[in-house]
């Protein structure tokens, strides 16, 4: 049945930490899966270089501004290093800071804040001249404010600058790209969703989070055969995913470490990206349904396609093992459903004809009852 996927993955997430995986191959897999992502939040992030170089130079204003205002003596210099390297120091930090909550701030509001203190400064530059109360500070004052206030506006507005949204609770569709699907590990695992992806009817971008790509690390690391073998075909996977030209994926760096159930930090990473959570897992679709999140699930997707198998019609058969009752004999479809055939427990591991007779429809899937042609 299509819950063996399932459970078996939620098996493995009770005991994702509970023993050290081993190094092999799939060690460099998910390491170029998450160098790939790191790439593209770079690519996107631009920032960090300035980050060290700006204290530099307001070392150097400050220590040159200071020797060629006070006569070239070494503690002027000193001091007006001191001081500018704290300065562009403050700054740096202060820059960081509001780029973390920058959500709150909207790019229109930050050009209009810019453009009010450069019209102060050129203002108050302007007082200076025709008043003029210190040939020492006042110029000093305005090297500084003219250094500082552009390095701001262009640090907040190069990238977070595209955050139109006023409300930090509500992500831009900006900053979110519309139809933003969450892979969930069952479905990395099962493969489908490559199919899906490469005949283009997924569309949107996908994400892989971190903890996810962990998760199948781990399994692609298990001392059993079985949990290795799909650990490693869900890191395949993502590979090919990833390689598809018409198909942005990427792997998402959010984490709670308050959280260690994978299955609610799947939730909480969907509820704020805004996005759709693409899994095989039922109770986790039931779940997120309950906190208004779609789901978006490959077997149910599958069994919808699928041409039914109507009563009256035969179809051959692998019996793979006995069934419960007495002469009973159970086989699978390719797609997983369960047939139970009658008078069928003497051809365990053969191939027969069964004639369909009647089915029942389960929470997980469909049901098939024949008997023996």
């Amino acid at each position: 049945m299509n819950e063996t996927l399932t459970s078996n993955i939620s098996h493995s997430r009770q005991s994702v930490l509970a023993t050290p995986g081993k190094t092999n191959g799939t060690t460099s897999v998910s390491m170029s899966l998450l160098k790939s992502g790191q790439a593209d939040r770079t690519a996107k992030n631009p920032t960090g270089g300035h980050e060290l170089i700006f204290p530099l130079v307001c070392l150097t204003i400050g220590t040159g501004f200071s020797l060629f205002t006070w006569d070239w003596h070494w503690q002027a210099g000193v001091w007006g290093g001191a001081i500018g390297l704290a300065v562009g120091s403050c700054t740096t930090w202060v820059v960081r800071m509001l780029q973390r909550r920058s959500a709150f701030v909207s790019n229109q509001a930050l050009q209009r804040w810019t453009l009010a203190v450069i019209m102060v400064l050129a203002f108050s530059c302007t007082l200076s001249l025709i008043f003029p109360g210190s040939e020492r500070l006042v110029p000093a004052l305005c090297l500084t404010s003219m250094l500082i206030f552009p390095y701001l506006f262009h640090s907040l507005s190069t990238p977070k600058g595209r955050i139109d949204t006023p409300t930090p609770s509500v992500p831009s569709s900006e900053t979110v790209p519309h139809g933003l699907k969450i892979l969930d590990t069952s479905t990395i695992i099962d493969g489908r969703v490559y199919d899906l992806c490469e005949t283009e009817f997924f569309e949107g971008p996908l994400l892989v989070p971190t903890f996810v790509l962990g998760e199948l690390q781990h399994i692609a690391d298990s001392s059993q055969a079985w949990k290795r073998a799909r650990g490693k075909r869900g890191l395949e996977v993502l590979a090919k995913l990833q390689q598809l030209p018409h198909l942005h994926v990427s792997i998402g760096e959010e984490d709670f470490p308050e959280i260690s159930m994978v299955d609610e930090k799947l939730i909480r990473l969907a509820k704020i990206k805004h996005a759709k959570i693409v899994t095989n897992d039922w109770n986790l679709a039931k779940v997120a349904s309950f906190q208004h999140i779609q789901t978006l699930n490959v077997n149910q997707l599958s069994y919808q396609l699928k041409p039914p198998v109507l009563p009256g019609e035969v179809i051959r058969v692998y019996i793979n093992k006995e069934g419960d009752l007495a002469g009973q004999g159970v086989a699978h479809l390719d797609d997983g459903t369960m047939v139970v055939v009658d008078q069928a427990r003497e051809h365990v591991k053969e191939t027969i004809d069964v004639m369909i007779q009647k089915f029942m429809q389960t929470q997980s899937g469909r049901i098939l009852f024949g008997s023996r042609v």
